[in-house]
């Protein structure tokens, strides 16, 4: 029987087998290795969150997008509307008005150009005292978004057909459009008023403008309570040749547009302007009449007279027509304040607004100045204390730049 030569070692595995066996690595000496751990301590859910936006509002923007999804608490602080006020103004606000002429030497002198002058303004008030609630604040991170998406996003046109080309040739045809939060609302004499989905592109609800046996009259101007309609409701108002206005309701989810206030007489002359925000109704004529009206119930006897009407030598008549109380509707509006202007001229425009204490009603004006022609801000700041109403007063503020460099208007 052959035999098998045993296998010759090498120096190499002679030098290997005098080297010493490694000793196996234990979890227990490689977490000794490491420097010891210092104990765990949430110290951002200690804080309360007054002390967290304090220090959130010395971040950026990014930073606030950044942190924001990393928990419930943090985007529910990095959201909150006074973090977003200061970014909105420094990055929207005020470059634009670094671009006004004398902007930077009036912020920074102690007398500034624009003066602000209470009671005996254009439009000096005559009548008693001004009321209001208080209301939510905006939310400013809402408005920055829309207005970076406005600024760095493309603006895609699409047309909406609201009624027949061949309407357009007819004399005084007019479509008044107001768009809130997805929604168009359009008024005219022969379409009466309608609602409409910009997403679908499909009308919602329509209603005549004619109520009763009234005959039909023009609008000439449109406004909305543009307050969030989560509940599928918007109060829209109207305001017409013949100087009085409507109110009306759109139910989204039932899809129909239901009257809610008429007045039934004016004699202060054509609406040019208007602007509504439960409950308080501020309009505008031609004749230069400004009207504060609020739907809100007083303990007294009814609403008061038309003031501007009886201002001007007219017949005063009613406020409103109790016919259309009923179903829902609101009651007889109270006229706050009536303003008379015998300077100003068009265009003009009204807003109402709402801050955390009051509501203010601001009218922005032209009129015929020295050299040309200048523009002016009046306020008229609505705010109830406690129960007893208390007299709002109006400030107004006049741009004197504008009335030496304009140009006098045809």
């Amino acid at each position: 029987m052959a035999m098998i030569p045993a296998k010759r070692r090498s120096e190499g595995d002679e030098t290997r087998a005098r080297e010493p066996a490694k000793r196996p690595r234990l979890a227990d000496d490689a977490a000794s290795a490491l420097p010891p751990a210092a104990p765990s301590r949430d110290i951002v859910s200690t804080l309360s969150d007054e002390l967290l936006v304090r220090i959130l509002s010395y971040m950026d923007e990014r930073v606030l997008l950044d942190i924001s999804p990393v928990s419930r608490r943090f985007h529910r602080l990095t959201s909150d509307s006074q973090l977003w006020r200061p970014h909105y103004y420094r990055r929207f606000v005020l470059p634009r008005a670094h671009r006004i002429p004398g902007f930077r030497a009036a912020a920074a002198a102690a007398n500034t150009r624009i003066s602000a002058v209470t009671t005996d303004a254009s439009w000096p008030s005559r009548r008693g005292p001004v009321d209001a609630d208080t209301y939510d604040e905006v939310d400013w991170k809402k408005q920055y978004r829309l207005r970076y998406n406005w600024a760095r996003g493309r603006c895609a046109v699409d047309q909406l057909p609201v009624h027949d080309m061949q309407l357009d040739r007819l004399p005084g045809r007019q479509t008044l459009v107001k768009v809130v939060q997805g929604l168009a609302v359009t008024a005219d004499s022969q379409a009466g008023l309608r609602a409409w989905d910009l997403k679908t592109r499909k009308l919602i609800a329509q209603t005549s403008l004619v109520v009763g046996h009234d005959t039909a009259v023009r609008p000439t101007c449109l406004a909305a309570d543009d307050r969030p309609h989560a509940s599928g409701v918007l109060d829209v108002s109207a305001g017409f040749e013949d100087g009085t206005f409507g109110i009306w309701r759109l139910d989204v989810g039932r899809r129909e547009l239901t009257i809610v206030f008429r007045q039934a007489k004016s004699y202060v002359g054509q609406l040019v302007a208007l602007a509504y925000r439960h409950p308080y109704v501020i309009v505008a004529t031609r004749l230069g009449f400004i009207s504060l009206y609020t739907f809100d119930r007083f303990d007294d006897d009814g609403p008061e007279p038309d003031s501007a009407a009886a201002e001007a030598g007219l017949p005063t008549g009613e406020t409103a027509d109790s016919r259309y109380k009923g179903g829902g509707g609101l009651p007889p509006p109270r006229q706050l304040t009536s303003l008379k202007s015998h300077s100003s001229r068009l265009p003009l425009a009204l807003s109402i607004r709402r801050t955390a204490s009051s509501v203010v009603a601001s009218i922005a004006y032209t009129f015929d100045a020295m050299g040309g022609w200048a523009i002016g801000i009046q306020d008229l700041d609505i705010t109830r204390p406690g129960s007893d109403a208390q007299a709002g007063h109006a400030v107004s503020r006049i741009d004197a730049r504008a009335a030496r460099q304009g140009r006098r208007r045809p």
